[in-house]
Order: structure tokens, then C-alpha cells, then sequence
């Protein structure tokens, strides 16, 4: 089980992992494929999304991701401080290798509740499509 950090423990600890070169079977394709969706309200980065093959993932940067890695393996079980979707949104994000996608909050409700209900975002997806 891992030592409790607080979240700038965390953050230091994904740059590091970037700087010593994090290796993760899908992160290469998560970032070149430009799977990473920053939704902006009024002016205001307020989260981004991974849109997966199959899943779409919720992401607060450097905090939190709604994949079920990081809810077993770090939440629950402690085993690790970190998924590989949040090194990825980290470089995508350096790289300028992502979406920026304005919506109104209404529209920021519906997505996130459809990852969350159904796994993936047809809004998200309609939405990225017309862009």
C-alpha cells in the first residue's frame, strides 16, 4: 500500500515519471491520437475528458480520473499514486495535443453524465465531430 500524498505530492510525482520517461503500453497512442477533450465553460477550463475506443474517462489534471484503474488501484486498493490517463493529459496538454471545446454548463452536465451512466459521451462525440 502506498503512503497518503497530498495533491502536490502527486503532481511532483507524475513529472517525475514524465522527466524519467513513464512507459505505458497505451500512452503513445493516447496522446497522438488526440484523445483528450478540454471542456471550457464560460472562459473557464473546468475538466477534461479522455475519449477512448470503447470508454471515455472524467479527468480533474494531476487529480483524478474516472477509469478503473485509478478507482481500484489507487483509491481503493492504494497500490499506486497515479493512472496512465493522467501522464497522458499532462504531455497532451505540454504537446498541445487535445481538443478545447466551449460548452455551456448544461451541456458539461449531459456529458459527464453519460460517461458516468453509460461509459462514453455522444454529445462529447457529436460535438468533436462538428469541430
Amino acid at each position: 500500500m502506498i503512503e497518503a500524498k497530498t495533491p502536490d505530492d502527486i503532481s511532483k510525482e507524475i513529472d517525475r515519471a514524465i522527466v524519467e520517461g513513464y512507459k505505458h503500453p497505451k500512452l503513445t497512442e493516447a496522446i497522438a491520437g488526440i484523445r483528450f477533450v478540454e471542456l471550457i465553460i464560460e472562459g473557464t477550463t473546468l475538466l477534461w475528458i479522455f475519449m477512448g475506443k470503447s470508454e471515455d474517462h472524467i479527468i480533474i489534471p494531476r487529480t483524478y480520473c474516472s477509469c478503473k484503474d485509478f478507482i481500484i488501484h489507487v483509491l481503493s486498493q492504494k497500490r499506486k499514486l497515479f493512472c496512465y490517463h493522467l501522464v497522458a493529459q499532462v504531455i497532451a496538454e505540454k504537446e498541445g495535443k487535445y481538443r478545447r471545446v466551449n460548452v455551456d454548463i448544461d451541456t458539461c452536465s449531459r456529458i459527464i453524465n453519460e460517461v458516468l451512466e453509460k461509459g462514453f459521451s455522444t454529445t462529447l462525440r457529436r460535438i468533436v465531430l462538428k469541430s
